[in-house]
């Protein structure tokens, strides 16, 4: 069994190109718990129940003005998430509420990613920050 998960490793990895470094995360719970699983990992994670407990705290501490900046300091500085405009909701929904920006990249004419627009935001000055793209294609072999 072993040398059988290797080797599907190995073939995974080899189809997204993830080389000798590349990583992969097993999760028994499908897709939506391999991005929750990537969402602890990078510190994106945060149930919307602890969030707004939080907030709560931070905003009776700070007051409402600095409050109000924290926020914003927090939004500039947080990753940005690019999604597709067709994605499932558990790779769009999960990221809004965790502690990350998410951006829908265009699609082009023939109805895949725009690559232009995409290259666009890459260089937007306000996106300069630590960037993820995310996104969960549906195979009509496989369901997601």
């Amino acid at each position: 069994m072993t040398r059988l998960l290797h080797q599907a490793e190995r073939m995974i990895k080899n189809s997204v190109n993830a080389g000798p470094d590349g990583r992969i995360i097993a999760v028994g719970t499908g897709a939506s718990g391999a991005i929750d699983k990537l969402q602890q990992i990078l510190g994106i994670a945060c149930p919307p129940a602890t969030s707004q407990r939080l907030d709560s705290a931070l905003e009776s501490f700070l007051g409402a003005e600095e409050f109000e900046r924290y926020i914003d300091t927090r939004a500039q500085r947080q990753p940005i998430v690019f999604v597709g405009p067709y994605e499932h909701h558990s790779n769009e929904i999960s990221w809004r509420q965790g502690q990350a920006t998410v951006i829908e990249v265009e699609l082009d004419a023939d109805g895949g990613i725009d690559l232009e627009h995409l290259e666009r935001l890459l260089q937007a000055p306000e996106n300069r920050r630590r960037r993820i793209g995310s996104s969960r294609r549906r195979s009509t072999s496989a369901g997601c």
